[in-house]
């Protein structure tokens, strides 16, 4: 079964080795072809990033109880920036839809075909789907119905960014107003859907698990805690 996106990005950081041997065994696994995305900020950063302690606290004012960090640390810049990189590439390219990974995820088994049934199921105006469980982050089981599968989210409306369906015309909103970001990318993405005012769904069941410590299986720690 062959994944129904015209693109999947996979986000990667260089030293972490053994991730990139994961993803990629496991994607050829599942038959999936993926642009990676290792790179670094270098000369162009400051044009990506902002540190901007009073701009993030004027973002997260937006979601109470949710207080900024005086620094972004250089593991979510570089993570942000490969997103925001992943972005670029997706509208330069008009790929239609696309599917973003970071390098830790894990795809549950025939996930190709679950997530076209998924997809093709969930109500035409998403504009980004969530398929994970990041941070065991669950749609209230209150709000399960049988044989349903998404479940639209309000804002505050991601799940960590392990894994992400998006669509063209959400990518070129969200690269009209990301850049420069200016704290970590779950949640510049949270700020940014909230401003656009996006159509978000998350998948219940989920269908990619994470696998770093705290967030998922708890395969590797973390690289950005």
């Amino acid at each position: 079964m062959i994944l129904n996106v015209d693109k999947v990005y996979v986000m990667h950081y260089r030293p972490l080795t053994e991730r990139l041997t994961h993803i990629d065994s496991h994607l050829k696994q599942h038959g999936i072809d993926y642009s990676l995305f290792d790179m670094e900020p270098e000369v162009d950063l400051q044009d990506y990033f902002i540190n901007d302690f009073d701009l993030r606290k004027s973002k997260l004012s937006n979601f109470p109880g949710n207080l900024p960090k005086k620094e972004v640390k250089s593991s979510e810049i570089s993570l942000a920036y490969k997103h925001v990189r992943a972005l670029e590439d997706m509208v330069k390219n008009n790929a239609e839809t696309a599917l973003f990974l970071e390098d830790d995820a894990i795809l549950c088994n025939d996930f190709s075909n679950l997530a076209n049934h998924f997809v093709n199921s969930t109500p035409a105006d998403w504009d980004m789907i969530f398929p994970g469980n990041g941070c065991n982050l669950r749609i209230d089981s209150r709000r399960l119905q049988q044989g349903k599968h998404s479940y639209k989210k309000s804002h505050p409306a991601t799940k960590c960014t392990d894994s992400y369906f998006i669509k063209l015309s959400a990518a070129k909103k969200l690269i009209s107003t990301i850049k420069p970001f200016n704290i970590a990318i779950d949640w510049e993405l949270n700020y940014q859907l909230f401003l656009h005012d996006l159509s978000v769904y998350w998948f219940e069941p989920f269908l990619v698990q994470q696998g770093s410590t705290g967030a998922g299986t708890g395969i590797w720690q973390t690289a950005i805690q």
